[in-house]
């Protein structure tokens, strides 16, 4: 009896450390890879989308393989339909790749992208995608984006292809029910005469057709009233200051209309020897007593 009781508990302690590993294992619920060539840079944008199947306990730390070189521009995590930065570590440069790990630490769809290159030999375009089977995974899509002058885009394996609204065409690759370990390879190839990028292709549309009614939109017809009240008064203003000029110009004598040239001296003058009115400046010719155009007094010098 008490051969079969040691016997049990050997049994127990060898079968507890696989169960914790069983119970602790990570396993991705979705996993969506986006593959976008020449979009806003020469090379290919790759953004990842995963989310952790509900087996999965919280929090986990969930390690991806990515190209050596490549730098992580964004690792975030959905919050009421928004991506807010998250916490990870990394990129750690191994032997073949870089690690990058993310804490996950919610049920929701976690989100990194990165910058690839892509072999470009004249007009051939050609990148190889490659996921190492870091985890078991129920639903893998890799979507590729074809640019917009890019032509005979090709995938191995074969891609389904498809229009979306954005008037673009893609090319999808669905895979269920991968094993942990289980790798996938994708070639994809295809031709691009420029170097022409799909955002600056992009045209932004209006999602309503735009009217007079349109929010936001201003109307020259509306604001016409106020114009027009505007421009009576600037001409009043500029009416009332150009009298106010010329009234004081006409009260302090300051009228280019009244001004005379003074006379030169004559050679038996000097300017030392001139006299001048007091009140109105007008030089008087010898022998005047009074001003010729005021009429004032001429005060004779000593």
């Amino acid at each position: 009896m008490r051969t079969k009781i040691s016997l049990l508990i050997v049994i127990l302690m060898l079968a507890l450390p696989s169960l914790a590993a069983a119970q602790g294992e990570v396993h991705l619920a979705t996993l969506e890879v986006k593959l976008w060539p020449e979009f806003d840079t020469p090379d290919m944008l790759v953004i990842y989308d995963f989310t952790l199947t509900d087996s999965t306990p919280l929090p986990a730390r969930v390690t991806f393989k990515i190209p050596i070189g490549v730098q992580v521009l964004a690792v975030a995590s959905m919050e009421n339909g928004s991506l807010l930065n998250t916490a990870y570590d990394g990129p750690v440069s191994m032997e073949k790749w870089q690690e990058l790990t993310i804490l996950v630490d919610k049920a929701t769809t976690y989100h990194f992208e990165y910058y690839a290159p892509i072999q470009k030999t004249g007009s051939d375009r050609q990148f190889m995608f490659d996921w190492a089977g870091e985890y078991a995974v129920d639903s893998l899509t890799v979507t590729v984006q074809q640019p917009p002058t890019a032509t005979s885009m090709t995938g191995t394996p074969v891609l389904e292809s498809f229009q979306d609204t954005d008037g673009l065409t893609y090319h999808r690759l669905k895979l269920q029910n991968l094993k942990a370990s289980e790798p996938l390879a994708l070639q994809v190839k295809y031709q691009k005469n420029d170097d022409v990028l799909t955002a600056s292709n992009s045209a932004i549309q209006p999602s309503a057709p735009l009217d007079q009614n349109t929010t936001g939109r201003i109307s020259l017809a509306n604001y016409t009233p106020y114009l027009l009240v505007f421009a009576g008064f600037l001409l009043i203003a500029g009416g009332a200051g150009y009298y106010f000029l010329f009234s004081r110009r006409e009260s302090t004598g300051d009228n280019p209309r009244r001004r005379k040239r003074r006379a030169a001296p004559t050679e038996n003058e000097t300017p030392a020897s001139a006299v001048y009115c007091s009140q109105c400046g007008e030089r008087a010719r010898p022998g005047d007593r009074f001003c010729r155009v005021c009429g004032t007094r001429i005060r004779q010098g000593n």
